[in-house]
């Protein structure tokens, strides 16, 4: 299995929070929608993003969450929408927008997402025993393009289908190795990734589940002949469980394995 150290999680770490404090501050409350089991409910909250990171400095900008919490009689999981837009105070950027849509009973789902940016990410070396002292950064500029779907197949077991389009440049660190290390995709260049998977989620929530798993199989191909400019499959497993203990205090376990074959971007390697 390729292996990288791990790149720094700047912004999707602080959209990741954001989303985090969205949801908690837009879900709708489980007693107050009980109290109407006809109507739905429709949130929508913008809030401030800020943060700081040393490749970046200031990070600043603004997130708009919306949730469409549908009537309990359709039994149907909350669809929502995220739009963000963020820059820093050494002139990078990242504008995107997501969202999932669930049908009645939660028998499908489908999800997209559309991101650009230009921002800045460390780099160690392959491997385990790539030293701290070997870092340099690498900064991306171009799209991000994800669409999925799941269809239920009986019970919490759903069968997967996806497609992960990645157009960018890639600047180096002039003063780094990693321009003249010969990994693949140091320039940049076109991934396009098509994926299928089974799935088993039985949570109870989805912002902020108390009981049930997630549990995610899937393998995904990149191959010059949907467009790519590299050649990988990519098997990747993610499980997840949840439950309670004395009352409302939750205990989270999670496993992630990834294995990566073939000519993969050297952004694209499993990440550890």
């Amino acid at each position: 299995m390729n292996r990288t150290r791990p790149v720094s999680g700047a912004p999707a770490g602080l959209v990741a929070l954001l989303l985090a404090v969205g949801a908690l501050a837009i879900s709708p409350s489980r007693s107050h929608a009980q109290t109407d089991s006809t109507r739905g409910h429709r949130r929508i909250q913008p809030l401030p993003a800020v943060g700081s990171a040393p490749e970046t400095g200031l990070q600043y900008g603004a997130t708009v969450f919306a949730v469409f919490a549908k009537p309990l009689a359709v039994q149907s999981r909350p669809s929502t929408a995220v739009a963000y837009a963020i820059r820093t105070a050494k002139s990078q950027t990242r504008i995107g927008v997501e969202g999932e849509h669930w049908t009645t009973g939660n028998a499908r789902r489908f999800a997209g997402s559309l991101v650009w940016q230009k921002y800045p990410l460390p780099f160690y070396g392959i491997g385990d025993a790539a030293p701290e002292s070997a870092k340099e950064i690498f900064t991306p500029s171009g799209i991000e393009a994800n669409a999925s779907a799941q269809q239920r197949i009986a019970g919490s077991l759903y069968a997967l289908s996806s497609a992960r389009v990645v157009d960018q440049t890639i600047r180096t660190d002039s003063t780094g190795a990693l321009r003249s290390s010969g990994l693949a995709g140091v320039t940049g260049g076109r991934v396009v990734e098509l994926a299928v998977g089974m799935q088993d989620d039985s949570r109870d929530n989805v912002f902020a589940p108390m009981h049930g798993r997630l549990v995610q199989l899937a393998y995904s191909r990149s191959d010059p002949a949907v467009g790519s400019d590299f050649t990988y499959g990519r098997l990747r497993f993610d499980g997840r469980m949840y439950g309670t203990i004395r009352g409302r205090h939750v205990i989270a376990l999670h496993a992630q394995a990834v294995r990566v074959d073939g000519e993969a971007p050297f952004d694209g390697l499993a990440l550890v």
